[in-house]
């Protein structure tokens, strides 16, 4: 199997119980606890390739876990920058007994619950973005302002009269926005037209430095990105939920067809798109029931039918 990609199944006595589990299986895969109390956990990750910097708060509350996407935080528990500013509901769980099922690797973490007969859908870590990846990074402090001049280590992501993001995530100010650049000195530095906050030296500026996220109950994700408009990023997530149903199986060939889980800001004036999830799609309904798996050339997907997400198809391993 490629990578630290795993999966895992089994029961939780009670929601305390579920996350030490989901805590063992996240550090098996190769995040880090970096911080502990009780029934709170922080991990963080950087990622298959080790280019990514993912903080994630997670917490039992009641009969769910509640969960809060950061762009810094310490082994202390100080979570800084989140988006939304509360914790917000990850997954359903239960005080009693239930079954979990666990998939991920240092990108990513999936998590579904069977709760009775209903099926509950969480995951958090980096998206597959339809941005580019690249990024500079900032020489200096800065401060807010106008006509801001940034020293960085590389001018190659950046054009004229584009828009991109800086992101802070190497300190406790957590400070991210978008900005336009109007002007570049190739090699040496950019200069964007303002700044509404400051930002230290190692911030991150590209189309998309930091697209990380983690879901809540409903289907939307909490991310780092700002729309051009300025909008926080509380972003939907949808899979073409017209066409899954319709191609359930197709009538061609008997086919079943996997939809990305496509993840977009939607915003009244920022719309944004964002990017997908990774090997996590929508998929059809028809001949199929939750906890079967499709089979496709390279991959097996295990299939849940979701409270709110509807059916998934989420990679539990690649064909051997």
């Amino acid at each position: 199997m490629a990578g630290n990609y795993n999966h895992t199944s089994g029961t939780a006595t009670n929601t305390s119980d579920l996350i030490a589990k989901l805590d063992t299986f996240v550090v098996a895969r190769g995040w880090s606890q970096l911080y502990h109390s009780g029934t709170t956990y922080i991990w963080t990750s950087n990622g298959e390739l080790s280019n990514e910097k993912i903080f994630i708060e997670m917490s039992v509350s009641g009969s769910s876990l509640n969960s809060r996407i950061a762009r810094y935080a310490t082994e202390g528990g100080s979570v800084s920058s989140t988006v939304p500013t509360n914790a917000s509901g990850f997954i359903t769980s239960s005080t009693s007994s239930h079954l979990y099922w666990f998939f991920g690797d240092k990108d990513r973490i999936a998590v579904v619950t069977k709760i009775a007969t209903t099926y509950y859908f969480g995951s958090f870590g980096v998206l597959d973005s339809v941005w580019s990846r690249e990024f500079a990074v900032s020489s200096n402090a800065e401060s807010a302002g106008s006509n801001v001049v940034i020293e960085v280590d590389t001018t190659d992501p950046f054009t004229v009269g584009e828009y991109y993001q800086i992101v802070n995530d190497n300190d406790s100010n957590g400070n991210y926005e978008p900005v336009l650049v109007t002007e570049i000195v190739a090699g040496v530095s950019i200069t964007v037209a303002s700044l509404a906050a400051n930002h230290p030296a190692g911030a991150l500026i590209g189309e998309d430095p930091r697209p990380n996220y983690a879901t809540r109950g409903s289907p939307y994700t909490t991310a780092h990105m700002h729309t051009i408009a300025g909008a926080a990023a509380d972003a939907s997530a949808e899979g073409f939920s017209v066409l899954s149903g319709y191609m359930a199986p197709e009538n061609r060939k008997g086919l079943y067809l996997l939809f990305p889980r496509l993840v977009y800001v939607n915003i009244s004036e920022a719309y944004d798109l964002r990017g997908k999830f990774k090997e996590i799609y929508r998929c059809g309904a028809t001949n199929i029931a939750s906890e079967d798996t499709i089979t496709t050339v390279d991959t097996v997907y295990r299939v849940f039918n979701t409270s709110i997400w509807g059916w998934m198809a989420i990679k539990e391993s690649e064909v051997v």
